[in-house]
């Protein structure tokens, strides 16, 4: 009886790790795209606020006063 037993607690926790090696690598690969969408964004939204500040001084100047 003990045999058995200790054979399905075996099984089960060979399952279970399986299980957890599988989703530790999906983990993985969510937080490197993840990583990847944040550097995307950083670089699209440095671009529109260099767009907005060109625009801004285009219309506004550099904020001197020319007397």
């Amino acid at each position: 009886m003990n045999t058995q037993a200790i054979a399905q607690l075996t099984n089960q926790v060979a399952r279970l790790s399986v299980e957890l090696e599988q989703s530790i690598g999906h983990m993985t690969e969510v937080v490197v795209q993840l990583g990847e969408d944040a550097e995307r964004d950083r670089q699209i939204f440095q671009v529109e606020i260099r767009r907005i500040w060109e625009y801004l001084l285009q219309q506004f100047g550099n904020g001197r006063s020319n007397g």
